[in-house]
């Protein structure tokens, strides 16, 4: 297997991992309070977020790069790219976009991060799972 795909399915199978564990804090979570109660659990989720919106992003790097298509200027754009290439569909690229905002809002710390918008994303883990979904496609396209 070429190696470049090798690295596509690690960061696929990181990607997995991260959702799965997303899922499992999500269960005890029912309102943006429940967080805002536990410091412990709100650090995780965000932590979970940041490693699972980090592998996201950089599959939708690679997969640009490997195909050669237009550089985005930023994370939000990585969606449309994708999309016009035809590997997401225009309506996933439209319900993703904030995701690349939300990962900035993790790992730069813009501003405080509040609980109301972790328990946003949380209800939003479809979205990382219909992502997996379509690199899976195209990764069985090219291998």
């Amino acid at each position: 297997m070429n190696a470049k795909y090798h690295t596509l399915e690690q960061k696929l199978e990181r990607l997995k991992e991260q959702v799965i564990h997303l899922q499992e804090m999500k269960k005890g979570i029912e309102k943006p309070s429940d967080l805002e109660k536990n410091f412990q659990k709100e650090a995780v989720v965000e932590r979970l977020f940041q490693i699972a919106l980090e592998a996201l992003l950089d599959i939708g790097r690679m997969v640009i790069s490997i195909e050669n298509l237009p550089r985005p200027e930023e994370n939000d754009e990585i969606f449309q790219v994708l999309s016009k290439a035809n590997i997401i569909s225009e309506d996933f690229s439209k319900r993703a976009f904030g995701m690349g905002r939300f990962r900035n809002i993790l790992v730069h710390g813009y501003m405080i991060i509040k609980p109301e918008r972790v328990f946003e994303n949380l209800q939003r883990l479809k979205l990382f799972e219909e992502f997996i979904s379509f690199i899976a496609q195209y990764l069985e396209k090219k291998i």
